[in-house]
C-alpha cells in the first residue's frame, strides 16, 4: 500500500479523463484555462496526472510530441497506477500524453489547480 502526500498545490478546479490512444493529447484549453465559472481566463498552475488504466503512456512537458513507435521512444514513461505533478503553467499548457505501445489503452485521469 502506498500513501501519498499532495502539498498545496491551489485550488482545484477542471478535471478530465484523457484517453490518448495513438495520438498525442494535451489538457483540453477549457479545462486549463476555462472561459467560464471562478477561473474564467485563468491558466492552472498546477496538474495533477494519474494513469488509471491498466498500460503504460509516454508523456512530455516541452510541447514536443511523445511517441509510441519502436526505436523513436520520444517522452517518459508513466507507467499504469502511477502519479505525478506538474508545476508550472507553461508546463501544464504544454503537456502531451500517448499509449506507450499502439493499440493498448492508457487511461489518464488530470486535476488541475488554480
Amino acid at each position: 500500500m502506498a500513501i501519498y502526500t499532495i502539498s498545496y498545490l491551489g485550488k482545484p478546479g477542471g478535471r478530465e479523463t484523457i484517453t490518448p490512444g495513438d495520438t498525442a493529447t494535451g489538457i483540453t484549453s477549457t479545462v486549463r484555462c476555462p472561459t467560464t465559472g471562478t477561473y474564467a481566463g485563468q491558466d492552472a498552475r498546477n496538474a495533477l496526472i494519474q494513469n488509471k488504466g491498466e498500460y503504460a503512456a509516454h508523456f512530455t512537458i516541452d510541447g514536443t510530441a511523445p511517441t509510441a513507435a519502436a526505436g523513436t521512444n520520444v517522452g517518459f514513461k508513466l507507467a499504469a497506477g502511477n502519479s505525478f505533478i506538474i508545476e508550472g503553467v507553461d508546463q501544464v499548457k504544454n503537456f502531451k500524453v500517448i499509449d506507450a505501445v499502439s493499440g493498448s489503452a492508457s487511461i489518464i485521469e488530470v486535476q488541475v489547480f488554480f
